[in-house]
């Protein structure tokens, strides 16, 4: 039996797609999405993700009954042409991970890619999530390098809390480590909370300075979880953004939510949710390797409009030093260039995307497109913005 919570969200959501049907047919546009609002298909899904997001987390136990397994199986049906010749493909490592692709006689210093995927922690992975990393390793200049192993963490929607998903995490990486030297986090989402943490998990371990990640891409990250709605300030993204992004401020607020997923872990801990501690420090993060080894490869995607922007441009600040955004940067009413909403140095890089909504790389882009036709991470356009700027971070790593 649904919760209450659950029957409002899914009777309202009937009635919201029709009103944007309406808006789009009638004015042309819908008005509160900025990104999405002349392209129909886009502003129904920003609508249904919203939904989504916004339903009881127990509940969504029902909508979770497909494993890794199958989802990877439905998409090399749906992309048998890229995917047969991807060796080892869909092969399970451990109980908590499936490879992607995993390089025959793979060299120990070979990349291997852990893909932490979104979904609040209570959304199983989908196909689109895996069809993006899929087009984003075939968009490599050099793939023989590169391995990519997916972690299938324990959902909260099945009664999974933390520290469970970060344990699964850590024994898949330490194995992982066993057979090679040089292993890189990619996450988006609740993914990138997770990422974002592991570090810091390493080192409540008393991990030796050797076993640190050095690679770490973060897209979208969920950097603060639930965080108390009166400490919000009135201009911050959480607020600015409410009603134009895939998720919206209610969701993100809601603080009954926090113990389906914290558990009994300290939601002021840098571990499970960075972006909570005051004051910030950036000492908190420089004395671990992953952001303080000169060899460290940093990367960060968010987009513009989304609520988490803030926490996301607090990230880049204080753990990868790069102070070029203020937190809450629209209360100057400024509008910053393409150019000033990007960031590139040696060790680590860091876009704002123009208009872009929260993991909009994940949700929205279908690189697998370009890559059905041929094409290089030379000719991608805006309408693939993230995956073109991780690609080409790849290329750099490897």
């Amino acid at each position: 039996m649904f919760s209450s919570q659950t029957f409002k969200v899914l009777f309202l959501l009937p009635w919201q797609l029709l009103n944007v049907t309406l808006q789009y047919y009638v004015l042309g546009r819908v008005r509160r999405f900025r990104r999405y609002g002349k392209n129909l298909r886009g502003s129904l899904l920003t609508v249904a993700a919203r939904a989504v997001l916004s339903l009881n987390i127990r509940d969504c136990a029902v909508f979770n009954n497909k494993t890794v397994g199958i989802i990877l199986r439905e998409v090399a049906e749906a992309q048998l042409d890229l995917v047969k010749h991807l060796p080892n493909y869909g092969k399970r490592f451990l109980e908590k991970g499936y490879w992607l692709v995993e390089q025959p006689n793979r060299e120990p210093d070979d990349l291997v890619l852990i893909y932490c995927h979104g979904g609040g922690y209570f959304l199983q992975i989908n196909s689109i999530q895996v069809e993006t990393v899929l087009a984003v390793y075939c968009l490599l200049s050099d793939r023989s390098r590169i391995s990519i192993l997916i972690l299938d963490y324990s959902l909260a929607s099945h009664g999974h809390t933390f520290p469970t998903q970060m344990e699964e995490l850590y024994d898949l990486y330490y194995t992982v480590k066993k057979s090679c030297s040089r292993i890189g986090l990619l996450g988006d989402s609740a993914g990138g909370n997770l990422a974002a943490g592991f570090p810091q998990f390493l080192r409540l371990r008393n991990a030796s300075e050797k076993d640190y990640p050095l690679i770490l891409a973060l897209v979208s990250p969920w950097l603060l979880i639930f965080p108390d709605p009166d400490l919000l300030a009135r201009n911050s993204s959480y607020v600015a953004n409410a009603d134009g992004d895939l998720v919206a401020y209610l969701a993100m607020t809601d603080t009954s939510k926090r113990s389906f997923i914290l558990g009994k872990e300290d939601r002021f801990s840098l571990i499970w949710s960075p972006a909570t501690k005051v004051p910030a420090n950036t000492e908190d993060w420089t004395c671990l390797p992953t952001f303080s080894d000169p060899r460290r490869r940093l990367f960060l995607l968010a987009g513009e409009d989304e609520t988490l922007r803030d926490d996301a441009i607090w990230f880049a600040k204080y753990a990868m030093g790069i102070n070029w955004l203020p937190e809450n940067y629209s209360r100057d009413h400024k509008e910053y260039s393409n150019d000033e909403l990007e960031f590139k140095s040696e060790c680590a890089q860091a876009f704002i995307q123009r208009y872009g909504v929260h993991d909009e790389m994940m949700s929205f882009e279908r690189p697998l497109e370009y890559v059905r036709e041929g094409m290089s991470v030379e000719v991608l356009g805006d309408d693939c913005y993230g995956t073109k700027k991780l690609v080409e971070f790849l290329d750099a790593v490897i």
